[in-house]
Formats: structure tokens, sequence, C-alpha cells
């Protein structure tokens, strides 16, 4: 999908209809951040300015410094509430990176969903991002999985469990540059919402560079998440016993195949390979363009 606006009141609008969806109401910053699009450079103060334009001429709302779209005033609530727990849920998130950090195959993890955004609800469960070397996400999964079921946070496939660890996307190094099909503004927003909150070596700077796509659609946002590293633990790589490469990429294999044979007869939408795995068992991009559209064609300039 080709975003074809010129005009940058309309930007800001679909900007903001994106995430009215998810109820997330979004702060000025926020906004200039997410502009959809390759635009001109403008500078903060005429965004401002165009901003409050909006807001005089009733095209969007504006509640304690949040706009939104009319008739979303609920959300500024929501919103706080949301933040509330995700500081909770965040505490969780590091105490997963503490858990399985020693492992010695990974090489970065990153939080997305909703907590990514800190708009979690309750018992909402925690997505994770976990990159590992190479010929090793299949045996890293299968840790981590146990630890999961140890700790009570493993997800099942038939139901969606409070406060469980989603672990649902998956990446070798080889496999950082996302295929092309996420290569769209759906994608653009997975990227740039993703915080990266443990990496071994340069994970995430590679992430970012191989999926520079993303500038096209979201050009300021990628490079605000490229350098933002609040959240971020980043140790050095540490040698690894090459002795033992050959039968633990064996091992790799044969626990793929093992894996995708128990998974097959639940999988519906997921995308598996040896190298990489997307669960998702619902055709998200489809749906949130749809909800995004419908809210969007509400509107004129």
């Amino acid at each position: 999908m080709k975003v074809m606006f010129k005009d940058l009141s309309k930007k800001i609008i679909f900007t903001i209809a994106y995430t009215d969806q998810f109820q997330y109401p979004l702060t000025k910053e926020e906004i200039y951040l997410r502009i959809i699009g390759n635009h001109k450079k403008v500078s903060f103060k005429f965004f401002e300015n165009l901003l409050k334009k909006l807001v005089t001429n009733d095209k969007i709302s504006l509640i304690n410094g949040l706009y939104f779209l009319k008739g979303s005033e609920k959300t500024v609530g929501l919103r706080v509430n949301r933040n509330a727990y995700s500081q909770i849920k965040w505490g969780e998130a590091e105490d997963f990176v503490k858990l399985v950090k020693f492992i010695p195959w990974i090489k970065g993890v990153a939080v997305t969903g909703s907590l990514a955004v800190n708009n979690a609800r309750k018992n909402d469960d925690i997505d994770f991002l976990i990159v590992t070397q190479n010929s090793r996400l299949w045996l890293t999964r299968i840790i981590i999985v146990l630890i999961a079921q140890i700790k009570g946070r493993k997800r099942s496939w038939d139901n969606e469990e409070a406060n469980s660890w989603c672990l649902n996307l998956w990446l070798e190094e080889k496999t950082l540059k996302l295929p092309n099909r996420l290569k769209n503004i759906y994608g653009a927003f997975e990227v740039c919402q993703a915080i990266w909150i443990y990496e071994k070596g340069n994970t995430k700077s590679m992430f970012f560079q191989l999926n520079n796509w993303v500038i096209k659609y979201l050009p300021n946002f990628y490079l605000f998440q490229k350098n933002n590293n609040d959240k971020l633990i980043s140790v050095k790589n540490s040698s690894q016993l090459s002795a033992l490469k050959y039968l633990l990429d064996v091992l790799n294999q044969i626990l793929f195949y093992l894996q995708f044979l128990y998974m097959k007869p639940h999988m519906t939408k997921e995308s598996v390979g040896v190298n990489f795995a997307f669960f998702h068992p619902r055709d998200t991009k489809k749906l949130i363009f749809s909800k995004w559209f419908r809210k969007f064609s509400n509107y004129t300039i």
C-alpha cells in the first residue's frame, strides 16, 4: 500500500487514524515522529501550528496534551491506565532477559505489541522478538519454551492465557532483513515500534541498517528509534566453542523438523522456516488496514 497524500494535514490525520484503532491517542511529538510517507522537511514549529489549526477547525480533538479523532475521548483515560499497567510489565520483560541472556546463542531481544508503546492492558501478554545466532533458532526456542513452561508463562496454541510470554517472532542473524511481503506501512510500524531491550554485539544496529527501506514510510520514526537505546542492555560478543559447531548445527536441524511436525496441525497463517518464524495466527495486517481506512474515510480536509 502506498500513501499518495502530499498534503501534510491529511498525513497528520492519517497518522492519528492508525493509532486510534488501538485506542491510543498521541502527543504532538509522537505524531511528528509517526508522520507517514516521504515529505519535505518541515520545522516542528510549522507542524505544531498546523496541528493547532486542525484542532481549531474541529478536524481532530485535544485533551490533556493528547490528540485523537473526534469521538474517541475515552481513549485519553485508557492511555493513562494502560501506561500504569505497562510500567509493571516492563519489569517483567527485564526479568525475561535475566532468565534467557545466559543462552549463548541469543543475539537480541525486543519487545513488540502493545507493551512496546506503553499501551498494555492488565492481563495482556508480552510479545517478544528474539534474534539468534545462525543455525541456533530452534535449539534456542526449545530452551526458552521450557523456561516459559517452568515459569508458568507459556502460551498455548488454543488459548490466550493472561500475562503470558508471546514468543511470536524469531529471526536468525542471516534473516534480519525482513521479507518483501512485510515491506509496507504495517511492517514499517512493526520495525519502528519494537523496543530493543537486549543485544549481543551490534544486532540492533544491523537490524535497522538491513531494514532501511522503512525510511520511505516512516522517516522520522525510523531515525529516532535507530538511535533510541533507553531500555537497551548491550554486551560484547562472546567466543563460541567451534568443536561443537557441527553437532549443534545438526541438533538445531533435527529440532526444527520435530517442532515443525508438532506445530503443523495447529498452524493457520503462521510463516515458519529453518531460519525464521512468524507466529501470527490471524492476518493482522489485513485487519489493521481495514480498520485504519474505515476511520480515515470519515474525515475530509
